[in-house]
């Protein structure tokens, strides 16, 4: 198998893993996503063999996603890789930080290296990690192609991970690793993706999200309503740190937590697996004078003891 020549931007990685946290036991030993590491290290020397691209084969966001930020590096690598690779699983489809950067990849114009191609040029190759039942798959992305043939029936029941941890089925899963590097590389080498704007990435659409006209494939969707100031709308006398453009970005926490309340509150949500919506309230009540504090819900007793953002799981 020859190298491929390289085509397009020679510095940016040749593909982006899109994966869904998995969230942290509490102990710290033991890397929950120590699979998805293999498997992107895999298919990352794979790519160096196949390619004759000079820049990293692959990225792969490690860092803690803070709110609703997104790191210079995940940005600039999700604007300007050839491919996307959608890590299928039941916790991807529910979290709205894959469906963002899903959202952010597809809103780049795309187009087929030869004119004559026929059909719609599309940069994305999904990849099966565990099964995902055709019912839970958000209408978006229900047309995509996932189950490839050439990867195996095996790889279709059990998908990635289950090939992984049987020991009887290393062949059919380091079959479906290269056969899944090949199907990368020949989407890069066929369709070239125009260049995102990096900054435009944080306001990226959701595309898994429900609309009026469709249901949470989890059929569990909880609304996060947020009444809280925001730095257009600052109270006097209030430290503009703990406020973002909108009140879904209140963060009461600063500077012990870089997370808004809001993003604490929808991991949480999809940890259960809900489908959490974040909203702004039209009427805030405004915290009293001072740091911003979080609001205690009616009715409810005062807690003697403040919440502690180290204590929730973070994906």
């Amino acid at each position: 198998m020859e190298p491929t020549e390289p085509l397009g931007d020679a510095t940016a990685p040749y593909f982006f893993l899109s994966y869904a946290r998995m969230p942290q036991d509490g102990s710290g030993s033991v890397n929950p996503d120590l699979w998805v590491h293999r498997l992107f290290q895999e298919l990352c020397e794979h790519i160096k063999h196949m390619t004759a691209h000079p820049g990293a084969p692959g990225f792969m966001d490690g860092s803690i996603r803070t709110g609703q930020i997104w790191s210079s590096q995940l940005g600039d690598s999700l604007a300007r890789c050839r491919v996307f690779v959608p890590l299928y699983s039941p916790r991807y489809f529910i979290s709205s930080w894959c469906g963002r950067e899903w959202g952010a990849f597809s809103s780049r114009p795309a187009r087929h290296v030869d004119a004559e191609q026929p059909g719609d040029p599309s940069g994305v190759v999904p990849a099966l990690w565990s099964p995902v039942p055709d019912r839970r798959l958000p209408e978006s992305v229900r047309e995509v192609q996932y189950i490839h043939p050439e990867l195996g029936q095996r790889y279709r029941t059990l998908g990635l991970y289950g090939l992984a941890k049987l020991r009887a089925f290393r062949s059919d899963y380091e079959k479906a690793v290269l056969h899944l590097a090949r199907r990368i590389v020949d989407v890069g080498d066929s369709v070239v993706v125009e260049h995102g704007d990096r900054a435009g990435l944080s306001t990226a659409p959701d595309v898994f999200a429900a609309t009026p006209t469709t249901t949470s494939t989890t059929g569990r969707t909880l609304r996060i309503s947020v009444a809280a100031a925001s730095l257009n709308r600052l109270p006097e006398g209030r430290t503009p740190d703990y406020y973002g453009p909108s009140a879904v970005d209140w963060n009461p926490y600063h500077p012990a937590s870089g997370r808004p309340l809001a993003r604490i509150a929808a991991d949480i949500a999809e940890s259960l697996e809900f489908r959490p919506t974040s909203a702004s309230s039209t009427t805030p009540r405004v915290p009293p004078k001072g740091r911003g504090r979080a609001p205690r819900p009616l009715g409810a007793a005062r807690s003697r003891t403040p919440l502690r953002p180290g204590r929730v799981r973070q994906q």
